[in-house]
Order: structure tokens, then sequence, then C-alpha cells
């Protein structure tokens, strides 16, 4: 797959001082000289209520899922945000790539979450932004680790990425993105409030929304996709010869650590803890083929189907990997 190298003289690599005092003028000319920005997270038909909404945001009167691209700038991190995207989304023309036009990684990468009236509806929104980009940050930094990638989802292919290690051994990877405060606000489901319905926070809802997440994220690696990829993607067959591993990546790793340290993600004896049939319902409203009583198996089952589970944190825009487990036989 042919890749754009080309992006090293755009004007995101070697951002000009900021003179005028003014940050939000200065990141407007960057935006025009930056394909990255101006046809991918900021185009010109959300650019008006972008800058409508970010004078509020400077203010403090709006939530806390703001424009990550302008908080990269004003932090002089903003190529961490582009790269990917020059990399594997735009073409050395800075042109959006054939192959990208059209799929949804493209208008969710819009970062347009500010104009939803809700908190929760930004939140969703949000998350969904993210997950995308974390997939193209993720496949950078594999990039930036020796490896190869050979297709990417947001290219059309089968698997979020699809690649080769240092000692090219192809895999096929599963990210999941796991936000800030993401396990409290998917624990706010009916299922697992309690008589009272209300919600009380608790080490066991963010070890079981952990496993929820890689459960999730197995299935969808080791299922077979029904609709055929754009470009051409390898037969199934051909993906059952390469190693299968998920990636989970984790802003605030402090919900989790103490799984992951203390092993209670044990791969032997996977299982919901304090409360567990209430998340096993949810459980099976993600997996409705499958009867109520054969979801327990299951969840055993299917993440002993892949080969590898990796978890890593995510410190600014480094990824820190924390934990590795290999399926147990």
């Amino acid at each position: 797959m042919k890749l754009n190298n080309s992006f090293k003289n755009c004007i995101c690599q070697n951002l000009p001082v900021q003179s005028s005092g003014n940050v939000l003028k200065e990141f407007s000319k960057v935006r025009v000289g930056c394909p990255a920005l101006k046809k991918i997270f900021l185009p010109d038909e959300i650019w008006k209520d972008f800058n409508v909404n970010i004078i509020k945001m400077l203010y403090n009167e709006t939530s806390t899922y703001n424009y990550s691209s302008f908080l990269a700038y004003d932090d002089e991190e903003l190529s961490n945000y582009t790269n990917p995207v020059h990399r594997y989304l735009l073409d050395e023309n800075g042109i959006i790539r054939k192959d990208a036009v059209g799929n949804n990684h493209i208008k969710d990468l819009q970062e347009n979450w500010m104009n939803k009236s809700a908190d929760y509806e930004k939140f969703e929104k949000y998350r969904i932004y993210q997950r995308h980009l974390k997939e193209l940050q993720y496949a950078y930094y594999l990039e930036n680790n020796g490896w190869t990638i050979d297709n990417l989802s947001a290219l059309g292919g089968r698997h979020d990425i699809s690649g080769s290690n240092p000692k090219n051994i192809k895999y096929d990877i599963e990210v999941k993105y796991i936000g800030t405060e993401e396990w409290f606000n998917q624990s706010m489901k009916k299922e697992l409030r309690n008589e009272e319905n209300y919600f009380q926070p608790s080490f066991h809802h963010s070890r079981n929304y952990l496993l929820l997440i890689i459960f999730q994220a197995c299935k969808q690696l080791i299922e077979p996709k029904i609709d055929t990829p754009k470009n051409g993607s390898k037969q199934i067959g051909e993906d059952n010869k390469k190693l299968k591993m998920v990636s989970i990546l984790i802003e605030h790793f402090n919900h989790y650590e103490v799984s992951i340290d203390q092993n209670l993600l044990n791969m032997k004896e996977l299982e919901f803890i304090g409360g567990g049939e209430s998340w096993l319902k949810v459980l099976k409203d993600t997996d409705q083929k499958k009867k109520p009583e054969n979801t327990k198996i299951d969840l055993k089952n299917v993440t002993q189907s892949v080969d590898e589970i990796r978890i890593f944190s995510i410190r600014g825009n480094s990824f820190h990997l924390e934990s590795k487990m290999i399926k147990n036989n």
C-alpha cells in the first residue's frame, strides 16, 4: 500500500512563532496551509461554527469536549494529530485518497461535536472522533517502531490495522479506545444502576467495562466481515494465516491499573464480578445471536480466540505498553 511521505514540508511540521498575540488568528493561518486541518478536521462547512464555538470554549462556556486540533496547536503538539492524517488519508498533493473517499472515518474525524445540544450527544460524537483518530495515531506509532502497515479500515480494509511487525510476522489488529470517564458514562446504562436507579461508581465497574471492551474487540476480530472491502482486501482464508491482536488504548489509566496490576483480567477465568448478571445483560445486548445461557461461555471462548491482547496507557500523545496477555490454550 502506497503511503504519503511528502508532508514534512507542511506548515504543521514547523509552526511559525506566534507573533500577533491572537492564538485563534494564528491557528487560522496554519489551517489554510495544512490540508489535514482544512480538509479533514476543520473543513470549510464547519469552519464558521468553529469560530463561534471556539470563543465560547476560550471563555469556558462549553463542555469539556473541546476542539482537539486547536488545543494541540496551542500546546505545540499539532503534528501528533496531523501526521497520521497526512500519512494515511491524504496523497502527496494534499488530496483525500480515493480509497478513503466516502469512508465514515473522514466524516467522523470532523470536529463538529460542539454543535450537539446535549452533553451526552457531545460525548458520543467526541468518542467516535477520538476512536478513529487513535486508530490512525496507533498505526503511526507502530510504523515508527518498525512495523509495516499493509491496510487500514480507514482505507476500506477488513480490520482496523493489518501489517507486519519488525520480525515480518503478519497481524490483523482491532483497536479500541477508552477515553476520559468513558466507563462512567457507559455505566449509566439502566441495567447497571441499583434498585433506586442510582449509579455509584466502583472498582468493579471500571474492571468490568474494560472486560466488555476486550470482548467486543476480540469478537470483531475473529468474525468475518459481511461486506466486501473497497480495495480488494485479502480473502478470509488468508486472514486466518495471520496472528490476531487486540490493542486497548486507555486515557486516565489509573481507573484500570488495579485490575491489570493484580492480574484480575486472568485469561483462564474471565468473568464479570460485582453485579456480573447486570453486565451480562449489557453483553447480551451486543450479541443478540447468542442465547443468554451461552453468553458466559462465549466471553471466555471469544477472548481466547485471539493471539495477543495488549493494553496501552495514553500519556499525552504517546502510547505506553502496560500489559501484554497471550491467549491460554
